[in-house]
């Protein structure tokens, strides 16, 4: 008969199974307690969730309905249409006010004559030479005469260039024989104390030039949509040296009275610039000008439109541009 082990043996073994079994059954208890819990927490985190919306809900819709009330109370009632004659009487205001400006302007940008030209004159005048005409018109400024020897002419001019800057650039001066029976009367020729000069040469000049005078600069800045046109109440008027180089301030985006704008024009001096000047003005954001006269610049302006928003997807939008 085969022997299958002692009783012992089988008692251990049996031991041995339960006691895996029972901590097997503890480790199953301890799990779905964690799994109730984390449940429950869950649970409990979206009705939190749930009823925060919900409050939120009612305090928004609250703050709505008050926002409306106040909206449609008398003292909201006709805010649009005030609005809407301010913003009017504001244009019409910067509009007069630009008139105003140009007044102004064309009394500033006037040159004046500066008299001591006039002294300064006399006392440059050489030995020889006798000054028929001088005329200031403007900035302009002419001188004729008439002397015996051709450098005199050079050396007047010389002198009035060496006593102050008289003249911007350059002058011209041209010098011309007189033939001898053009010379005139006996008295052209004679000096203060009666004495006469004769020669049988004499010379015709003109001194030409632009006098140093301080130029203008007028930046104005517009308003233009559609055919509309309004100013923006922002001029500048500024005097500057003669070859000074004047860079326009705050050019491509402004801002005046929370609206937003973008330049789309400039002029100078009336005349719309090139187009491809433009675009690289506009580009490069700086437009510098070298002062050679009066320039008047209008900076011409868009108000920037702010674009809806686009709920369509992504898809959408691709599916919509390939079926245009």
């Amino acid at each position: 008969m085969a022997s299958f082990g002692s009783k012992k043996e089988f008692s251990k073994r049996d031991m041995n199974f339960f006691a895996e079994f029972t901590a097997a059954a503890a480790r199953a208890t301890r799990l779905i307690g964690y799994g109730v819990v984390l449940m429950v927490v869950a649970v409990v985190a979206i009705i939190l969730t749930l009823v925060f919306f919900i409050v939120r809900n009612i305090v928004i819709s609250n703050e709505v309905k008050q926002l409306e009330a106040t909206l449609a109370s008398d003292e909201y009632k006709n805010v649009r249409s005030e609005a809407e004659k301010l913003s009017a009487l504001l244009e019409k205001t910067n509009n007069y006010y630009y008139s105003l400006f140009q007044m102004q302007k064309q009394v500033d940008t006037t040159p004046d004559v500066k008299m001591a030209i006039t002294d300064l004159i006399g006392k440059s005048i050489p030995s020889d030479t006798r000054i028929t005409n001088y005329d200031i018109s403007g900035t302009a400024l002419t001188i004729s005469g008439e002397t015996f020897l051709p450098r005199s002419a050079d050396d007047f001019l010389h002198e009035l260039n060496k006593n102050s800057e008289v003249f911007t650039t350059q002058c011209d001066l041209s010098i011309n024989r007189v033939s001898p029976e053009n010379f005139g009367d006996v008295p052209d020729f004679l000096k203060e104390d009666g004495t006469g000069v004769y020669s049988d040469v004499v010379y015709h000049f003109d001194i030409t030039g632009t006098l140093v005078n301080e130029v203008w600069i007028t930046v104005s800045r517009f308003s233009k949509e559609d055919k509309k046109i309004s100013s923006l109440g922002m001029d500048v008027k500024e005097p500057k040296k003669v070859r000074e180089v004047y860079q326009v301030p705050n050019l491509v985006n402004i801002e005046v009275n929370n609206v937003k704008y973008e330049l789309v024009g400039i002029t100078r001096n009336g005349r719309d610039i090139k187009k491809e000047d433009f675009e690289r003005i506009k580009s490069q954001g700086e437009y510098s000008i070298v002062m050679t006269a009066n320039t008047d610049i209008g900076l011409y302006y868009s108000e920037v439109k702010e674009k809806p928003a686009d709920n369509k997807t992504e898809g959408e939008n691709k599916e919509s541009e390939a079926t245009k």
